[in-house]
């Protein structure tokens, strides 16, 4: 098992898993707020992936997945030491198996996290280039196109390798892929998915992930609206 935050869920799993063993706390001082973070996930992007969620989005999209990460404070979330959290990635990433890493939301390129979240991801590059043990990057975010490649991005675009990038419109929901509504554009800012087409992105098999803790805490993950995830519970 790995180490789980007191109040964030870490898990050592594929699509289901029960428990953890370990909590070691993270100190309250940084701006990257994390609301969760999936060790094995395929429901988030190409291969198997370790996915992290940070806390906040002041979009307010109508039927959001997240909507507990919408708030910028949450008893779920911890503020994240970017050197403790490139730890933790290393560690998935050794044990073979997972592609690369998954920012999503919540808004993760929001500016309240964007300093940490740059520090994290440059640590990883360093990182996954000395091990030799490779590693790409794709965020789902709310901001468009024209914005995530504007002047105002140039800290944390070059950081990542794919965004799916638009606001969630419910009209416009696509039942297929990882691209949620078809407003939402696929920027390839590296060659790194270069392996994907964009029709697999926006028409290839919707996955969808089902966590659960040893307290009885669920999380489902994939683009599933909360009506849609309660479905699939049963509740």
């Amino acid at each position: 098992m790995y180490r789980q935050l007191p109040s964030m869920a870490v898990l050592h799993s594929g699509v289901t898993s029960t428990g953890v063993e370990c909590w070691t706390p993270f100190p309250q001082e940084y701006d990257m707020l994390v609301g969760s973070i999936v060790e094995r996930s395929r429901a988030n992007g190409p291969g198997q992936r370790t996915v992290i969620w940070l806390q906040g989005c002041d979009r307010g999209c109508d039927d959001c997945c997240n909507p507990e990460l919408q708030p910028f404070s949450s008893p779920y979330a911890d503020s994240v030491d970017p050197v403790e959290l490139c730890e933790i990635v290393m560690g998935v990433l050794s044990a073979g198996g997972v592609r690369g890493v998954t920012l999503s939301g919540g808004e993760p390129l929001h500016p309240i996290h964007r300093t940490d979240l740059a520090s994290f991801l440059r640590m990883l590059r360093m990182r996954s280039s000395s091990s030799g043990i490779p590693v790409d990057v794709m965020a789902f975010t709310g901001y468009r196109k024209a914005e995530i490649e504007s002047e105002a991005f140039s800290d944390i675009l070059p950081l990542i390798d794919m965004a799916i990038a638009g606001p969630y419109v419910h009209e416009l929901s696509n039942p297929n892929g990882v691209v949620a509504s078809t407003n939402q554009e696929i920027v390839r800012v590296t060659d790194a998915f270069d392996d994907v087409s964009d029709d697999e992105l926006i028409n290839g098999q919707r996955i969808v992930g089902v966590h659960i803790f040893s307290d009885g805490f669920v999380r489902v993950t994939g683009l599933q609206s909360v009506a849609d995830a309660r479905s699939l519970l049963g509740l």
